[in-house]
């Protein structure tokens, strides 16, 4: 609109009120010119783009890549969650290996998914599993074998040539 149509149509309007409804209205005109050249540019960036059918199957594949990530962060949140479940109740204790470890880590998460066991404690889940096994963990308090320092003790070579030397000396066979 222009200010004579609105004077036209407001003879007792004065310029202020004029001015203040001609910005009003320029300033809806110009959100909805913006939304229009958004809405145009999206059009034209799909029909540049292609057919629709390769616009969905470009959404399908992210769709889906989308539900794999989803699906793989819920897999790994429920893994963390196990293994947090079965450091508590082996109570931190150290393991002979790293293939025992793993061994009763999945005996546990298997008894953990049977229905018998829903509703017990992992603790005892767990003391179940290793209820009658020996030799899982690490002995803290094993003195180590070390050879013998007396009277009668062998000492040890000095290196390889010498302790084969001094092991065949008597061998007639044994050139050293």
């Amino acid at each position: 609109m222009k200010r004579d149509e609105i004077k036209a149509i407001f003879p007792d309007a004065t310029d202020d009120q004029i001015t203040t409804l001609l910005n009003k209205h320029g300033a809806e005109l110009e959100g909805w010119k913006t939304q229009y050249n958004t809405a145009n540019d999206a059009l034209t960036e799909l029909q540049n783009k292609g057919n629709i059918d390769d616009v969905r199957a470009e959404l399908e594949t992210y769709k889906n890549k989308v539900a794999d990530y989803e699906a793989a962060t819920a897999k790994a949140a429920q893994e963390a969650e196990l293994s947090n479940r079965f450091a508590n109740a082996h109570g931190g204790k150290k393991f002979v290996n790293s293939y025992t470890e793993r061994g009763l880590l999945g005996e546990f998460k298997a008894e953990i998914a049977k229905p018998e066991n829903q509703g017990k404690a992992d603790a005892d889940i767990y003391g179940a599993i290793t209820k009658d096994r020996t030799d899982l963990y690490l002995n803290e308090r094993q003195v180590a074998d070390v050879p013998g320092a007396g009277a009668g003790a062998e000492k040890p070579p000095k290196d390889a040539e010498s302790y084969i030397a001094d092991k065949y000396k008597d061998n007639p066979f044994f050139k050293g």
